[in-house]
């Protein structure tokens, strides 16, 4: 089995039906490199980004300028496209309103920035009975609005259940977080 690089070296030479057999080896070879970056950065198979990277390179081979090594090129692809991944991860790890990133050192890298989340605070209720008490007292929208929270639940995923969109959601829960802090704070119930 030839490499990638090998591969593409093929892939040049060659047109006609012959270079679409080169290709289509050639996209597994690409394949199998977009698997292993992918497991190296996220440590699971993630089929959607190995199949952008094998998208983007077998797109973009015309623009291959042959500067490095076609390996090097295909790594590149590829961890741009993981970053990518785990930037949006970064974004929906959000409970509601809450959870922040958060820089400490602005030398930081900016793969550490990415994943510098502080986890929400959810209030410590003081055991079912405290919740099913103050659930009873809220609107039916309110009082499941008040479980996702509990269980951590992401806006999207909430509004998802809920039949709304996250913009309501949140509205939803900006309205709802003073009663909760008040009823909540410590010391209040015995």
């Amino acid at each position: 089995m030839s490499d990638e690089n090998e591969l593409y070296q093929t892939w040049l030479a060659t047109d006609g039906a012959e270079r679409n057999d080169v290709e289509e080896q050639l996209s597994g070879a690409v394949q199998r490199h977009a698997q292993a970056v992918v497991w190296e950065n996220l440590q699971e198979t993630h089929p959607d980004s190995v199949q952008k990277i094998v998208l983007a390179v077998m797109t973009q081979l015309g623009a291959f300028r042959r500067e490095s090594k076609f390996s090097t090129w295909v790594h590149a692809i590829a961890q741009h496209i993981v970053d990518e991944e785990l930037r949006r991860r970064t974004r929906h790890r959000q409970v509601f309103d809450e959870t922040k990133s958060v820089v400490t050192d602005p030398h930081d890298e900016i793969e550490n920035r990415a994943r510098g989340v502080v986890p929400t605070i959810i209030p410590d209720f003081e055991g079912p009975i405290a919740f099913a008490e103050f659930s009873e007292g809220l609107s039916d929208e309110d009082a499941a609005l008040l479980r996702y929270k509990r269980d951590g639940l992401s806006s999207k995923e909430a509004a998802e259940r809920m039949g709304t969109t996250v913009e309501a959601l949140d509205s939803r829960w900006a309205r709802l977080k003073p009663k909760v802090a008040k009823e909540f704070r410590p010391g209040r119930r015995k």
